[in-house]
């Protein structure tokens, strides 16, 4: 079983290769990374010398070099694609739209020529962002909901989605999924996401810097979680046994980003009133107010979170993964 992994030096890709390569005794990797400052080195140190994982440095977004490459040999083919690779920071977005535009949209049409060319079966990974932003008396969003993304980070993982939808029906070509999953936490998350930075904030003795008054609400899942569920798409997808081409990922477990200061301060033991500092939001409505997805879809083909629950017990793991291990990330 060969999979071609874009992006396994990132949060969610590294740890779905791991997931892979410590569950599937057959299975070999092909990491594709572009090895941005946000990467981590987990796999290359845990898999060092496995002959099963090969890591590559490409730019997806780069036409000319992805479509030369030597693993294009017919007889050199993945069995299935999982794209994981995309810039995801929406402040970046905003300042400056051209790398998403290369990384999400770009390297997406690359990747699904390539699948079309060689019929191999792709899961894009995809985001709830593309939804826009829910009230808190709205109900979840679900795989009809509108798209209607609200920052550049968003829209071009929209456009991604368009263009593996509308490449895939020009094309008659039906061997693809896509996974829309809410905000992950757990190992080997970058530095510039909202729990490692209250975390490291914490650990070093500074307030957590909070945005208004925290009032975005996020469904957070593990990360682990995810990966189980882009996994169980991919088996189904490669046995022909998918009832629908978009699934919703999420673990039902709403908090304000107040309260996850409130938890990360309780589980490293700093006040409250030391450890928290509200600040204004530098972006406004550019970071949407409310995300929450109905996950009732996935659960047909027998996925549900198993790692999330209970919050706090894997919150408090994850704060000592920090603690200790955080050198993985570059």
């Amino acid at each position: 079983m060969k999979y071609l992994i874009t992006g396994a030096c990132g949060f969610i890709g590294s740890n779905f290769a791991d997931y892979v390569l410590s569950h599937e005794d057959n299975a070999e990797v092909l990491n594709i990374d572009k090895h941005t400052a946000i990467c981590n080195n987990f796999l290359e140190l845990k898999y060092y010398d496995d002959p099963r994982y090969t890591e590559i440095v490409m730019d997806l977004g780069a036409t000319e070099k992805f479509s030369t490459y030597y693993w294009v040999d017919q007889d050199n083919l993945p069995d299935i694609i999982i794209h994981f690779a995309a810039e995801s920071h929406v402040d970046r977005s905003c300042e400056d739209v051209l790398p998403f535009i290369s990384s999400n949209v770009t390297a997406t049409m690359n990747l699904m020529n390539f699948a079309i060319k060689h019929d191999i079966p792709i899961v894009y990974v995809s985001t709830d962002e593309v939804y826009g932003s829910l009230k808190l008396t709205d109900e979840p969003f679900t795989e009809n909901s509108p798209i209607n993304p609200r920052n550049p980070y968003s829209a071009t993982k929209a456009s991604g989605e368009f263009l593996v939808k509308s490449l895939a029906n020009a094309s008659n070509f039906w061997k693809y999924a896509i996974t829309r999953c809410s905000n992950n936490f757990g190992r080997l998350q970058d530095n510039t996401k909202l729990i490692p930075v209250c975390i490291k904030k914490l650990i070093e003795g500074e307030p957590i810097p909070v945005y208004g008054k925290g009032e975005q609400v996020r469904d957070w899942i593990h990360v682990l979680d995810h990966c189980t569920a882009v996994h169980s798409v991919a088996m189904c997808l490669l046995n022909n046994d998918l009832p629908y081409h978009e699934f919703n990922v999420g673990a039902d477990n709403e908090w304000t980003n107040l309260d996850i200061a409130h938890k990360l301060c309780g589980i490293i033991g700093v006040p409250r009133d030391k450890g928290i500092q509200f600040v204004d939001d530098p972006r406004g409505s550019a970071h949407d107010f409310r995300y929450a997805i109905d996950s009732g879809r996935i659960s047909e083909i027998g996925w549900s979170p198993k790692m999330t629950h209970p919050f706090y017990n894997t919150l408090s793991e994850t704060v000592d993964w920090y603690k200790n291990y955080s050198n993985w990330i570059c």
